[in-house]
């Protein structure tokens, strides 16, 4: 595993609990709720979460190959439409340290059999994107 090195980036707002549950859409616009683990911090942090969950459920199941690819790139597309998009290193490493801290954890904490059958995916998902970042 590699070392996390902070990024240049400024601290922004961060939410601290992305999903599709905590947005509310209202028009063209998005409002958040739940907001008990907002904080400031890297901007990676909450994109590689929300990029976590969405690899967690391609990866049990509940999300085709494409439709995360979809989501992912609207999310991001999103997101740099407001402010530049963190280096790919830095979403690399977030993304696979929410799937370790975020969605591993859970797995074994809420005892989910189906999720626990493919624990070895998201883990070995986890240390590619690693290597990836590591080469980014």
């Amino acid at each position: 595993m590699r070392r996390f090195e902070p990024s240049a980036d400024p601290h922004v707002c961060l939410h601290g609990d992305v999903h599709a549950k905590n947005g509310i859409l209202a028009g063209n616009r998005v409002a958040l709720v739940d907001l008990d683990k907002v904080c400031l911090g890297e901007p990676a942090a909450d994109l590689g979460s929300y990029l976590s969950l969405l690899r967690y459920e391609h990866l049990i199941g509940g999300l085709g190959a494409a439709t995360e690819r979809t989501r992912a790139a609207a999310f991001l597309t999103g997101y740099a439409r407001r402010r530049p998009l963190p280096t790919p290193r830095a979403l690399g490493w977030h993304t696979a340290a929410a799937l370790l801290a975020e969605q591993a954890t859970r797995v074994v904490r809420q005892i989910r059999p189906a999720a626990l059958a493919r624990l070895d995916l998201l883990l070995g998902d986890a240390s590619r994107l690693l290597l990836e970042s590591d080469g980014a």
